[in-house]
């Protein structure tokens, strides 16, 4: 059997040069991709003026399982997770030993921190269940874009486990499941993006369409910054034949281009995202460049002064 093609319903049509715009792209999770959801999220925007004068709809497309299982969207896109899904306490830097120990009041050692696929076979658990293993708040830390979850085991054996959800990220996406995505060209910004979604949130549940315990992370996911923006449209914008949008074709990389920074630089900052900048300790960029302007963001990146060339990205091979 063929793989199935994107299907373009509003094609991207390039990048723009206006000044205090965001291409902020969203997409559905796959359990709840629907009409409804992409509905609510319309009518939200032609009912209010604010969002009808200042946000724009200039990308749609249903993108099916097919297409992102053979590209590996899901590894490339969560690949600096992945990494360290994969190789635990070996990945870290320097700076989250650091960060480890203060939070947690011990050495991270092999034997006490565990990637997550590791931690499936010792605690001999799904992916699913991992995934919904609760712990309090005290018990998680977010460190350079990773998550890691203390658990105490059955036998009184407390561990630390690195990107717990990944393996169910994995197990979730396959080529029986579509994603909507979206892209909005709007001067809002960030914050009020997120107003926007908070409305569709609340009438989704409203309608019983989302169930309470749910977390709005479980329902969407949108670029929060524009280095997420970035590697969101990478990923998922296509063109009306299937084929790829090229880096070069995005309005946050072409703003970066015009400041100086090539394509090859922009594409490296995308795939080895944990830098080091001007007098201080590792950051991601991702995170340190959340919420910020174009403007804000390249005035940042000027201040890298290296780059963490491992852990290593998936390269993106798209023919």
């Amino acid at each position: 059997m063929n793989p199935r093609c994107p299907s373009v319903l509003i094609p991207y049509d390039g990048p723009t040069e206006q000044p205090n715009t965001r291409d902020i792209v969203l997409y559905l999770r796959p359990q709840y991709n629907g009409l409804e959801v992409e509905s609510t999220l319309l009518r939200i925007i032609k009912e209010q003026k604010e969002y009808r004068r200042k946000l724009t709809l200039v990308y749609l497309a249903n993108v099916p399982g097919d297409t992102i299982v053979e590209r590996q969207i899901i590894e490339r896109h969560y690949s600096l997770r992945l990494y360290y899904a994969i190789h635990g306490v070996k990945a870290f830097t320097p700076h989250m030993h650091v960060l480890f120990k203060k939070w947690g009041g011990q050495k991270a050692t092999e034997k006490t921190v565990l990637g997550a696929f590791e931690a499936l076979k010792k605690l001999r658990l799904s992916p699913e269940d991992l995934f919904f293993l609760w712990v309090d708040r005290r018990n998680m830390l977010k460190m350079l874009g990773q998550s890691i979850k203390r658990v105490h085991t059955e036998s009184g054996e407390l561990l630390h486990i690195i990107n717990y959800d990944i393996p169910a990220l994995l197990h979730m996406n396959s080529s029986s499941t579509n994603i909507a995505v979206m892209m909005f060209r709007t001067s809002l910004g960030y914050r009020h993006f997120r107003n926007m979604i908070d409305s569709a949130e609340a009438i989704l549940r409203e309608k019983g369409l989302v169930n309470k315990q749910c977390s709005i992370k479980r329902i969407f996911h949108y670029s929060q910054g524009p280095f997420e923006e970035l590697l969101d449209a990478y990923d998922y914008v296509v063109h009306t034949d299937g084929s790829a949008v090229s880096l070069n074709n995005f309005s946050f990389s072409q703003y970066l281009f015009r400041k100086g920074i090539d394509y090859q630089e922009q594409e490296g900052l995308l795939n080895h995202p944990l830098v080091v900048f001007y007098k201080s300790e590792e950051k991601n960029i991702f995170e340190c460049t959340k919420g910020m302007s174009y403007h804000e963001t390249y005035l940042q990146i000027a201040n890298i002064t290296s780059v963490f060339l491992s852990p290593p990205c998936v390269s993106k091979d798209v023919q």
